[in-house]
This record gives structure tokens, sequence and C-alpha cells, in this order.
């Protein structure tokens, strides 16, 4: 049911998914290919930042798409990607009245959320000064 009311959309090499500061209401996941999450050059930063490189079953936006917050990075294809795109609006129609679809939806959101937080956190790790 989540899969019938999204839609799929393609997107050729170098083109912008997601662009930093959007207001975003969606939730991609990449189905083919390979995006590139980055913080791009700007006046007040010097260079683009590669925060992560995405495949096949990533998803992406997830922050934005639950807290209605612009983004914080781009998201850019590296090569021809597919990838899957649902609504706020539209996740809300399928899950109504559907608990044991929300939550099973919403669990595993938050597992991909925590897994990458602690991607991060284990990279914050071997920057950080140890003590002693």
């Amino acid at each position: 049911r989540i899969y019938r009311a999204g839609t799929v959309e393609r997107y050729g090499a170098g083109e912008t998914v997601i662009a930093e500061g959007q207001v975003n209401t969606r939730l991609f996941v990449v189905l083919r290919g390979e995006v590139e999450v980055r913080l791009p050059a700007r006046k007040d930063r010097f260079t683009a930042v590669r925060l992560a490189r995405l495949g096949s079953g990533s998803c992406m936006g997830e922050y934005s798409f639950i807290d209605q917050r612009p983004t914080s990075a781009a998201v850019v294809t590296r090569v021809d990607t597919e990838v899957f795109t649902l609504s706020n609006d539209e996740l809300n129609r399928v899950l109504a009245g559907d608990v044991r679809l929300e939550r099973t939806f919403y669990r595993n959101l938050l597992v991909v959320m925590i897994e990458r937080l602690r991607e991060d956190n284990a990279v914050l790790d071997l920057i950080r000064p140890q003590k002693g």
C-alpha cells in the first residue's frame, strides 16, 4: 500500500534531488543508482563537504520529512538514478487507521536514523582529541 501511494522519479547523473535549505514534505528511497549527500559550497562554506554516498534501498530526506523544517543538506545523483518518493500527506492517508502499519513504518525509519547517528558518532570518535 505504501509503494502504491508514492511515485518513482528518474534523474540523470549530476541532478539535484534535494536542495539544501528547501522545505521538504517527501521521503525519498533510492531504488536504483547512487546519490551523494553533501553540504554545497556557498559564500560561508569554502568548498562542498561530502557527508555520505547512498545506494539502492537507502532513504533520504527523512529529517525534514518528519520535522517539517528545511533540509540540512543537498542530495545529488552520481549516476542515472531512480528514486521512490512519498509525500507526508500520502503517507498519512495510507497509515490512517492502521496502527500496525504505522508502527512498523516509523520503527523502520527510526532504525535507519539511529544507524546513521551511530555512524556519525563513530566518525566523531575518530576526530575527537583523546584524553590523557
